[in-house]
Order: C-alpha cells, then sequence, then structure tokens
C-alpha cells in the first residue's frame, strides 16, 4: 500500500510540475504559433482544443498552422478556429531619407525574373547610399507548439524557411510516436494512447482543466 501511495503522489507531483512548466511558458510569450502536422483532423482538432485552452485559461490567441491539405479535416473543425497554412507574413520596410533632396515621384516595377524596382528620382548624382535603409517587421513566434511531429525536420515547408525562428523559440511537443525524437523543452510524448487527441484529453484531465465549448467540440469531432 505504500508503495503505490508514493507511486501516485509521484505522477501527481510530476504532472503538476509539467502543468506549471507548460502554463509559464504561455504565461511568458508574446506570440505563439501551434503547428500541426499533416495528420488530418486528429491533429487540428487536438491543435483546436489546446488553442482554445490558451485561450480560456491564459488569455492568448495562439496562431494554428495546418501543414496538410485543408480537404483532408473536417469541415466543422473550421468554425471552431481559424486554421492557417503558414506563419504570419512579414513586411520589408524600405526607408530613405530623402532630407535635402528634390525627390518628386516614386515609381516600382515588376520585372520577369521576380525582381521589384524602386525608382526614385530626381536624386543628385552624389546621393549617399547610406541614406537607405531597410528592416523586416512582423510577429516573431516566441512559442512554437508542434503536435504530431516525430521531428522537426517533419514540419516541413515551414521549419526549413523558418528555421531561425524555430531555433529562437520554446518548442513544447505534443506526439503519440515512439519515434518521436523528443526535441522540445517540453515533451509530452505517450505513444501508448490511439491518437493526440486522446492524449490532449487525458493531459487536460491531468491538468484539471475540464475542456468546454469548443476545446469540447473539436476533441468530439475527433472522436467521432
Amino acid at each position: 500500500m505504500t508503495y503505490n501511495y508514493n507511486v501516485k503522489k509521484q505522477i501527481i507531483m510530476q504532472t503538476t510540475k509539467e502543468r506549471t512548466h507548460v502554463a509559464d511558458l504561455i504565461e511568458s510569450a508574446d506570440n505563439i504559433a501551434i503547428v500541426c502536422n499533416a495528420k488530418g483532423s486528429d491533429a487540428v482538432s487536438a491543435g483546436i482544443a489546446f488553442a482554445h485552452y490558451i485561450k480560456q485559461e491564459m488569455h492568448k490567441s495562439p496562431d494554428l498552422i495546418y501543414l496538410g491539405e485543408f480537404n483532408d479535416i473536417n469541415s466543422d473543425l473550421f468554425d471552431l478556429y481559424p486554421i492557417s497554412k503558414d506563419f504570419q507574413p512579414k513586411v520589408l520596410k524600405v526607408t530613405l531619407d530623402y532630407s535635402g533632396t528634390n525627390i518628386e515621384k516614386v515609381n516600382y516595377e515588376k520585372l520577369e525574373n521576380s525582381k521589384l524596382v524602386l525608382e526614385i528620382k530626381p536624386v543628385s548624382r552624389d546621393f549617399d547610399m547610406d541614406r537607405i535603409d531597410y528592416n523586416m517587421e512582423g510577429i516573431e513566434y516566441d512559442l512554437i507548439i508542434t503536435i504530431g511531429a516525430q521531428s522537426l525536420n517533419q514540419l516541413k515547408p515551414i521549419y526549413a524557411e523558418n528555421k531561425a525562428e524555430f531555433d529562437n523559440a520554446v518548442i513544447i511537443n505534443i506526439d503519440n510516436s515512439d519515434k518521436n525524437e523528443s526535441y522540445g523543452k517540453i515533451n509530452i510524448v505517450d505513444p501508448s494512447v490511439d491518437s493526440i487527441s486522446e492524449l490532449m484529453f487525458k493531459n487536460f484531465a491531468a491538468w484539471n482543466y475540464t475542456p468546454k465549448g469548443k476545446a469540447a467540440q473539436s476533441l468530439l469531432i475527433s472522436f467521432s
């Protein structure tokens, strides 16, 4: 009896620690992305449920990305949370210090080789090119939650195109594969469950969170 009590106590302590750690990461994040691997409705249902958990418990709205074909998803899921195919695009801003010039016109031209030409005139022959600057603006995700990916390389092309952002972000890895590489800061991986949605529901129960509203609807769609 003592052994069983200690095991149960250890499991409760571990679950509480995991829930606190996940909550702390979410609370400290400015921008959150949930990236669902191409595993159909199961991955998306789990992702939507987790997104609503974050909204309800931490009052933040993560971006939800699905890397598979939208036709593979139960159409009812689109009514439960916005689903995208990629990270939010960024904006390239070009700044020109035109003080002391007589600039009157700015034109642009798209060339056949996918190049964009800006034509600014008139400028003097000795115009200082150091007066031209550029920068990228937009969301930088500092917390990325992956759903159903054994490795980051499975998340192509989004991982290949945003590798630096993945490298700089904290990653929570959620999966039910025994081949998962445990690449996250937190790895919620359990090969004993049949689906990722079941894993999500199991963890919600351990965290004393009862899915409600659209979070519950999302999981029910997966189980039906």
